[in-house]
């Protein structure tokens, strides 16, 4: 990612408006596009992800993969934006951009399992600058199936434990007071009444200030790829205090969005009695309708 930050620099806008350039359009190569690849790339491709996504949020394992996969995702989005508001837009298109910053540059469609840019990455001359042998490049070919998963599961552990790092004191009180309720109401510790409210509105006061910060911090880290970028506080407050309006805006979608999760959540519990299908089902029948139900939900909001 520093090769993009050098690539498209965030002041150079600002110059290139102040200071007139001289008309370079006689003689430029147009930009090569090709849609027919895109369309095709498209319906092809993002289907299958959408698929695969689906699979693997159903597991708390494979949905770290899931995670990684979505951070990669507006790594990529966000290089398209930059490249689209930049003067490259005019000289060359987004895929020849892609293709100059080398093999590390982000993926507008990233894959889950195979590797990006495989014929490139077989190819790589070593660090000597000279072509690979045949040998290296058979070495080379058995990261080619699960190199992707791999960065996938990394980059999901990386975001979880940097934003559970600021919910998490907030979760786990919340989670205390939970727990300390029902074992005090059950042994009676009248002395202790006040531990279970008070840890439980500290929680919820911590959780509240951490996310303030989160959203935008896990969207830095994301975009520039370093773990070290979300605990960026002094940058990533600049630019919550860039747009606070559209900030406050993204908050409260956030806590409408969450509502309808919420209601797909629970609603298994009322089918019971109202559905014949759900009351008469077996164990097995109901542990199979349950897993197919939250799949459809995954399909539908991945």
């Amino acid at each position: 990612m520093k090769d993009i930050v050098n690539v498209l620099p965030a002041e150079e806008p600002l110059v290139a408006d102040a200071v007139p350039a001289p008309d370079q359009r006689l003689g430029r190569t147009p930009p090569r596009t090709r849609p027919l690849a895109n369309v095709l790339a498209v319906l092809i491709g993002w289907p299958w992800r959408l698929v695969v996504g689906a699979l693997l949020c159903m597991s708390y394992a494979t949905s770290v993969v899931v995670t990684g996969w979505s951070y990669r995702f507006i790594q990529g989005a966000v290089l398209r934006g930059l490249w689209k508001r930049s003067r490259l837009r005019r000289d060359e298109s987004f895929d020849d951009f892609c293709a100059s910053l080398g093999l590390q540059a982000p993926a507008v469609r990233p894959r889950w399992f195979f590797q990006e840019n495989i014929r490139a990455s077989l190819s790589q001359a070593g660090a000597d600058g000279c072509p690979p042998s045949a040998l290296r490049m058979f070495g080379r070919s058995f990261r080619v199936p699960w190199f992707s998963l791999w960065q996938n599961f990394k980059i999901g552990v990386q975001a979880l434990f940097c934003t559970y790092m600021l919910t998490g004191w907030g979760c786990l009180l919340m989670l205390f007071s939970w727990e300390f309720g029902w074992l005090n109401s059950f042994n009676k510790g009248y002395e202790q009444a006040l531990v279970g409210p008070i840890s439980g509105w500290i929680g919820i006061v911590l959780f509240i200030a951490a996310m303030f910060y989160v959203p935008m911090a896990q969207v830095h880290q994301a975009v520039t790829g370093d773990l070290r970028a979300f605990f960026d506080f002094r940058f990533v407050w600049r630019l919550i205090q860039a747009r606070p309006l559209a900030y406050l805006g993204l908050a409260a979608f956030v806590a409408l969005a969450s509502l309808p999760f919420e209601a797909l959540k629970t609603a298994p519990a009322s089918f019971d009695g109202f559905i014949d299908s759900w009351t008469k089902a077996s164990n097995a029948q109901l542990l199979w309708k349950l897993r197919s139900y939250f799949f459809w939900c995954c399909l539908f909001f991945f």
